[in-house]
């Protein structure tokens, strides 16, 4: 799967811009700057932001069943 890194980058902007909470805390920044080496720091947001997006996601799904579910009752 091909993925537009810049679009993608300007949807995360635009995220954060509406929601500064969403941002990232200067502990999180310092967590990152630890790791040093750039391919190690480049993997680690992209790993954060999958686990991050999936948590969503399931957070999402599991909301809407609860919805279904009680409309069926």
């Amino acid at each position: 799967m091909l993925r537009n890194i810049a679009k993608m980058r300007e949807e995360g902007e635009k995220i954060i811009n509406d929601n500064i909470r969403y941002d990232l805390m200067s502990g999180e920044m310092n967590e990152i700057y630890k790791i040093g080496d750039l391919f190690d720091v480049i993997n680690t947001a992209y790993l954060v932001g999958l686990a991050s997006g999936c948590r969503y996601g399931t957070r999402k799904e599991h909301r809407k069943y609860l919805q279904n579910a009680a409309k069926t009752n």
